[in-house]
Order: structure tokens, then C-alpha cells, then sequence
């Protein structure tokens, strides 16, 4: 368990960083539509469709700067940068736009430059929550989670109503640090000032479900979706404390349910995966994973794959090892017969 949390640990310090800052300042969060080509092989925020652009020239040389970060041949992070430097100049008071800087600059390994340009943007709109969340996650992307949480704490005292800040906080503490029983305190707090919606009782649930809380997590979940019918996270991870509870039809339907709504949606199709596996239906759930890797090369677990392949064809294995235990038993008893005959004749010889 204690590795698992590590690893739990660090996928979501990649995961979530930066990806907080597009959607953090309280807009909400627009119907995913089809990314640009290419894009999706690219690691970027919002999927590179950057819909908060007003220009298609803006967002295709972020799209450009993004392409330059990734892993491989073509990375170049210098030209990166100069691409996004061109892309700000076309938006240079677009908020999102400048946070997309920022990350660039982060990615590419100019850590101090990227935080020093979000502090002078705080300093110029000090009621930003962008900046405020922008710079903790860089202090987080750096790994100085102390440091991060002391500013969050700092801001908050400033400002304690600032629900975006709290619940940045929160998502901190459950996604990067993994401090679930912090995270359930923080949106617990939140649901009580009144009117939660559907994301912060997702939260809350998500919290319980970390700490085994199964009860308490089903309930913030169906809050969640009195609050919202088709909200898909709350539908995926109601889905997710089913399978929990080994209630494997029930698990289904909700990640049925919740790929109706969002077909690519991945956390849906590894439940199915797991939940397929745990009822011994394997040819299910290598499906479930083969269309995991048509989505994602990068989220398949390839070691869990392996092991349902082996599972799946364990008495084609058995078979095969059996036949060469044979074979082998025979050249054996040959060998051993040969070297016999042959140290008769030897012994004649003499």
C-alpha cells in the first residue's frame, strides 16, 4: 500500500501540474470537443484546444511551444519558449494566455523566470486567485510543498472567503501530498458554509474514498449528482467504491454510464479493465485496456496488461511447458542412455 501511494504520489504531481491554473479561477469548464491534430501525443493543458485564445495564430504557436517540450528528437526547449514569447505578444493581458507562459517557461527549466513572471502579474492584480494558484503550483511542481502550502496559507488568511483558494488547497492535499484526512477537513468545511455543487461534493467523496470511508464517499457522491445528474467524475467514481465493495454489475453500469457521456474518458475504461479483471471475464478487460492504449499510449499500466495476457493463456502456456518438460525429459534419458553405452564399450576395451 505504501508504494502505491507513492506512485499514486507522483503520477499526480505530473498530472496536475499546472493543469489546476486553466480552469481555477472559477470559470467553468467547457465541453471537451475534438484536439487539434497531433496534440493529444503531446502532453499540454486543456487538451491544446486553448479555447480561452481569441486567435488561431495564438494558439497554434502555443500548440508549437508545447510540441517543442515534448520528450524526443524534437525537443528544444529554447525555441519553446520563443514561441510562446510570440504567442503572449498577440494576447498580452489574456490571464489563461500568460499562466500558459508561465508554463512554458516552468517545463523548459526556467523555474525562477516562470515564478518571478506570475509574482509580477500578482503585483499588478493583486486580487487574481490565477496568479495566487499559479505560483503555489509552481512551488509544488519544484517539490516545495512546505513552501507552497505556507503561501496558500498566507493568501487564505488574507482572504478567507476565497472558496477557489481553499478548494486549490484541498485538491493540493488529496492529488499532490496525498494528506486525504487534511483534504476531507478543508472540503468538508466548504460544504458546510452552504450551496456545494457537484465538484466540491466530488471532492469531499473522493477524500473518503481515499481513506477507505466507503459509506461516507457513496454519499457525497449521490450529493454530487442530485447537484448535477451527469456530472461524470461523480458518476465514475460512484463506480469506482462499487467495485470497492465487489458489487461488479453495479460498477459497470456507472462506468457505462459515465463513458455515455464521455467516451474518452479514461478513468471509466480502467474501471472497466479492473472491474472485467476482478470477475475473471479477462478477454473484457484487455479490451477495456486496448482501448485505454487507442487513447493514451501513456496511461496503459503495460505490466498489468502482461499479467491478464498470461492469465488469459495460462493453459496454452501449461501446454507448451509441458510439451517441453517432455522433450526435455526424453533428450535427457538419451543422453544418459548414449554416455551408458558408451562407458560399456569403454569398459570392453579394457
Amino acid at each position: 500500500m505504501g508504494n502505491r501511494r507513492k506512485r499514486i504520489k507522483v503520477l499526480a504531481r505530473a498530472v496536475l501540474a499546472f493543469s489546476w491554473i486553466f480552469w481555477s479561477a472559477g470559470a467553468a469548464v467547457a465541453e471537451e470537443g475534438q484536439a487539434p491534430a497531433g496534440a493529444e501525443r503531446v502532453a499540454m493543458p486543456d487538451g491544446g484546444e486553448f479555447g480561452f485564445l481569441e486567435k488561431e495564430e495564438t494558439r497554434a504557436l502555443f500548440r508549437d511551444a508545447f510540441t517543442r517540450l515534448a520528450p524526443g528528437p524534437g525537443y528544444a526547449p529554447q525555441q519553446a519558449v520563443q514561441k510562446a514569447e510570440a504567442a503572449l505578444a498577440l494576447e498580452p493581458d489574456n490571464t489563461r494566455g500568460q499562466m500558459l507562459y508561465a508554463e512554458v517557461l516552468v517545463r523548459s527549466g526556467r523555474e525562477t523566470e516562470g515564478l518571478a513572471f506570475v509574482q509580477k502579474k500578482l503585483g499588478e492584480r493583486p486580487a487574481e486567485t490565477i496568479y495566487k494558484t499559479s505560483i503555489a503550483q509552481i512551488y509544488f511542481s519544484q517539490k516545495k510543498d512546505d513552501e507552497a502550502y505556507r503561501f496558500l496559507d498566507g493568501e487564505i488568511e488574507k482572504d478567507p472567503g476565497n472558496t477557489e483558494l481553499r478548494l486549490f488547497r484541498g485538491d493540493a492535499r488529496l492529488f499532490i501530498t496525498g494528506e486525504f484526512d487534511k483534504a476531507e477537513t478543508e472540503f468538508a468545511a466548504l460544504v458546510q458554509q452552504g450551496n456545494p455543487d457537484a465538484r466540491l461534493w466530488t471532492s469531499l467523496g473522493f477524500a473518503r474514498f481515499q481513506q477507505g470511508k466507503l459509506v461516507s464517499a457513496k454519499e457525497a457522491f449521490g450529493h454530487a449528482l442530485k447537484a448535477d445528474p451527469v456530472y461524470v467524475e461523480a458518476i465514475n467514481n460512484l463506480g469506482w467504491v462499487f467495485h470497492k465493495e465487489s458489487r461488479f454489475e453495479d460498477a459497470l453500469r456507472q462506468f457505462d454510464r459515465a463513458l455515455e457521456l464521455r467516451p474518452d474518458y479514461r478513468p471509466a475504461w480502467l474501471g472497466r479493465a479492473y472491474t472485467f479483471r476482478d470477475q475473471g471475464d479477462l478477454r473484457s478487460s484487455l479490451k477495456a485496456y486496448k482501448k485505454l492504449l487507442e487513447l493514451d499510449p501513456n496511461f496503459v499500466l503495460v505490466l498489468d496488461m502482461l499479467v491478464l495476457y498470461v492469465r488469459l493463456y495460462l493453459w496454452i502456456i501449461g501446454i507448451l511447458l509441458a510439451v517441453g518438460l517432455v522433450w526435455f525429459g526424453r533428450l535427457y534419458l538419451r543422453t544418459v542412455r548414449r554416455d551408458r553405452r558408451k562407458a560399456e564399450r569403454a569398459a570392453l576395451r579394457r
